[in-house]
C-alpha cells in the first residue's frame, strides 16, 4: 500500500500537468470536434481498420475542418480538397519549378508504346500476359527513371528485390501504431515493443541504398545521361552554392524517399483501381 501510494503522488504531478496544458487548449478557439477523454483525447473514438472512412464520416457532422486530440497532440483534419489546396499553397515552401519542367524531362510515352507493344507481342506468340504486373512494371520503371535514372522493375533483379522489401517493410512502419506519436514521454513503450528498432534499421538501410545511388552519380567515370532524372538537378542544386537552401545529402534523400512513395502508390493503383476509384471519388 505504501508503494502504491508513493507512485500515486509521484504520478499526481504529471497527472495535474497534462490535465492543465489540456483544459488550456480547451479554451482556445477551435474547429468543432467530438468531444474527447482527458489524456487520451479522442483515440478511443477512432476506428484503425479503415481511419480514413471513419474520419471522413466524422467530418460529415463536424464539418470539413475538425479539431481531434490524438493523446497529447492537438490534430487538425481537413477533409475539403479546396481546404486543403488553400493550406498547401499558403503554407508550402516553394520548390523551384524547375523540377517539373518539360524542358529537363522528356515526354514518356514511349514507354506507353513499349508496355503496349509487348503485350501485343506476348499476345501474337499465344502467351499469357500479366497485364497487372505489366503496368505495374511500367509505372514504376517510369519513376525510378524520372527520379533515380534507373529501372530498377526492368529484369526483376535482386536490386528490384530489395527496392520492394525496404518499401514495404516502410509502409508496415508507417501504420504502426507509435505511443510516442501520441504520447511523447513514452518512447520506451515503443522500443520495448520492439517498434523504434524497426523503424532504425529500416531508415539505416534506405540510407545505405539512397546513399549507392548518390554515388553512382557522383561517379566522374560515370557516361553522361541523355536524359537527366530529379538526383541530377538536385545534386545541380547541392553544388551552386548562390541556391539560397544549401542542399545537403539528408534533404537529397529525404526527397527521394518521397518519390519512392510515388511508386508505391502507383503500384497500389494498378493493383487496387476499384478501391483507388472509389477512395478518389469519395474525397
Amino acid at each position: 500500500i505504501t508503494m502504491a501510494l508513493l507512485i500515486l503522488l509521484l504520478a499526481l504531478p504529471l497527472f495535474l500537468f497534462l490535465f492543465k496544458k489540456y483544459k488550456t487548449t480547451e479554451e482556445v478557439h477551435l474547429p468543432p470536434g467530438p468531444k474527447g477523454l482527458p489524456l487520451v483525447g479522442n483515440l478511443h473514438q477512432l476506428d484503425s481498420s479503415n481511419r480514413q472512412k471513419h474520419l471522413w464520416e466524422l467530418s460529415k457532422k463536424y464539418g470539413p475542418l475538425m479539431f481531434l486530440r490524438l493523446g497529447s497532440k492537438p490534430t487538425l483534419v481537413v477533409s475539403s480538397a479546396k481546404m486543403a489546396k488553400e493550406g498547401d499553397e499558403k503554407n508550402n515552401c516553394g520548390p523551384p519549378l524547375q523540377l517539373k519542367s518539360s524542358s529537363k524531362f522528356p515526354n514518356y510515352k514511349r514507354r506507353s508504346s513499349s508496355l503496349i507493344g509487348n503485350i501485343c507481342e506476348s499476345a501474337s506468340a499465344s502467351k499469357p500476359s500479366d497485364l497487372t504486373e505489366a503496368m505495374t512494371s511500367c509505372t514504376s520503371n517510369t519513376v525510378c527513371r524520372i527520379a533515380f535514372g534507373k529501372k530498377l522493375y526492368e529484369d526483376g533483379g535482386s536490386e528490384r528485390a530489395r527496392f520492394e522489401e525496404l518499401l514495404d517493410e516502410t509502409e508496415s512502419i508507417f501504420v504502426s501504431f507509435y505511443i510516442s506519436d501520441y504520447f511523447p514521454y513514452m518512447g520506451w513503450a515503443d522500443k520495448i515493443s520492439g517498434l523504434a528498432a524497426r523503424l532504425e534499421k529500416n531508415f539505416k538501410e534506405f540510407d545505405v541504398f539512397y546513399q549507392e545511388i548518390i554515388d553512382e552519380h557522383l561517379d566522374s567515370k560515370r557516361s553522361k545521361p541523355a536524359e537527366e532524372d530529379i538526383l541530377d538537378v538536385l545534386l545541380q542544386m547541392h553544388k551552386d552554392r548562390s541556391f539560397k537552401v544549401q542542399l545537403t545529402f539528408d534533404h537529397i534523400k529525404a526527397i527521394l524517399m518521397k518519390r519512392a512513395e510515388w511508386i508505391q502508390t502507383s503500384a497500389n493503383d494498378v493493383r487496387n483501381p476499384r478501391e483507388d476509384a472509389g477512395e478518389t471519388s469519395t474525397v
